[in-house]
């Protein structure tokens, strides 16, 4: 048996050549595969001559035309359509209906070495979705309380139970649930939550250039946070704590250089309208 590389993350195991190699969407590399590899695995004639990795194909010479494409808006609709274009299954589901079947269904995945990384999300809100008769997921609001947390604990001891070394992603949790999720968690495993700490990261780091480049200071930095839903109040954390790490205050001192704008609608209709409060 061969080996695929797909460097950085290394090299896999296959037993597949020729047509059949390029007819499986793990392994094929479309035009990135090597002089070697083409030869090993019999693709010779099957491919054109020239030869581009992966990073060719995609980004590296073309992100501009290419962002719309693997993220936002496409990566939206992708999700939003997910039950209309779902060809085959490329995760583990678990049922907050049967909790009991947490910890088997995701050991289906392999062993403790085998996985890296989980990203989780929890239930469906939108009424659309829910109502549309192609939908594949429970036709139930999304649960609450008790019954909630139970599900996401037995998860989340399940996941460090088979995988110890994966770090846990949580993607898109609300906001009455991301935070608290977060703050249980944060500090008795690796995990995240992209929306409260990557998009605040992200969002001080630009701040920070601007800073830099205009020659502000932070003592001098006033910002309005537009929506205090988990990225908004994300933002707002990372900004706060830097406000304080550089200039000794303390975070109740650094709040006040903050403010939220209520995001529903009803309070943008006019400026006099809308509230400000501060973080």
């Amino acid at each position: 048996m061969s080996h695929v590389s797909f460097s950085p993350s290394g090299s896999e195991d296959c037993a597949l050549d020729g047509v059949s190699l390029l007819q499986s969407p793990y392994f094929n590399k479309g035009s990135a595969f090597s002089d070697e590899e083409r030869r090993v695995f019999k693709l010779r004639g099957l491919l054109p001559p020239n030869i581009q990795t992966l990073d060719d194909q995609l980004l590296q010479e073309h992100l501009k035309e290419m962002l719309d494409i693997v993220y936002t808006p496409t990566e939206g609709d992708a999700i939003q359509n997910f039950s209309h274009i779902f060809r085959k299954p490329e995760g583990c589901f678990l049922s907050v209906r049967e909790q009991n079947e947490v910890h088997d269904r995701l050991a289906q995945w392999g062993d403790a070495e085998d996985v890296d990384y989980i990203v989780v999300t929890d239930g469906e809100e939108n009424e659309a979705l829910l109502n549309d008769e192609l939908y594949l997921g429970l036709r139930q609001r999304r649960a609450s309380g008790e019954e909630y947390d139970s599900f996401v604990d037995r998860f989340v001891q399940s996941a460090r139970e088979l995988y110890p070394k994966a770090v846990i992603h949580f993607e898109d949790f609300g906001l009455a649930n991301a935070r608290r999720i977060l703050s249980r968690y944060k500090n008795r495993i690796a995990c995240f939550n992209d929306d409260i700490q990557g998009t605040g990261c992200v969002t001080l780091a630009a701040i920070l250039s601007g800073l830099y480049i205009t020659r502000t200071p932070l003592t001098d930095l006033r910002v309005l946070v537009f929506g205090a839903g988990s990225a908004g109040t994300g933002i707002a954390d990372q900004i706060r704590d830097a406000i304080a790490t550089h200039t000794l205050k303390s975070k109740e001192d650094a709040s006040k250089q903050l403010w939220y704008v209520g995001s529903d609608s009803s309070l943008c209709v006019s400026l006099p309208r809308v509230h400000f409060h501060p973080c």
